[in-house]
């Protein structure tokens, strides 16, 4: 059985990759493309109609490049998957299925919001689509995990009754 300081220190890691995540996140999303060349422009980059970026990805994906498509469709996924596995990890109201689906959503939306305010990248609702998607596959690895734990004690606590 795992021991509360050991599960102090698990969390500990946990806090600190989160924290890492999150510099990681904000300099993905905020000044990666200044670093690449591609500077904000005064022009406001905005979609607002459900799936069109999306469909545009898939429709032009010979003339965009399948490694362009893939780094924006997946990339947006799994750019979220840490938060969906982090967060429930670290914080308890984050834990069901609603709480974590509200928490990246609404991260997702401060993101793009953000982004619209400062020009840095494209304000996209299709993002935040793929961002909650991504938000809860990890939830999914983080609640398969927690239940695996929990199981496993649970095996240990049964083996330490029986004796």
């Amino acid at each position: 059985m795992v021991t509360s300081e050991q599960k102090k220190r698990i969390k500990a890691v946990f806090a600190f990759l989160f924290i890492v995540y999150l510099v990681v996140l904000v300099y993905l999303l905020f000044f990666f493309e200044m670093r690449a060349g591609m500077a904000a422009s005064a022009e406001t980059h905005m979609n607002l109609r459900l799936f069109h970026e999306i469909h545009r990805y898939i429709a032009y994906r010979r003339q965009l490049g399948a490694r362009n498509v893939f780094l924006n469709l997946a990339g947006n996924i799994l750019l979220f998957v840490p938060f969906g596995f982090f967060a429930p990890m670290l914080f308890r109201r984050l834990r069901g299925f609603f709480r974590i689906l509200l928490a990246s959503m609404g991260l997702s939306a401060c993101v793009e919001i953000t982004q619209l305010i400062t020009h840095l990248g494209c304000c996209d609702v299709d993002d935040v689509i793929l961002n909650t998607i991504g938000g809860m596959l990890g939830a999914m690895c983080c609640g398969i995990i927690l239940f695996l734990n929990r199981r496993a004690e649970q095996k240990k606590y049964r083996r330490k009754k029986h004796r």
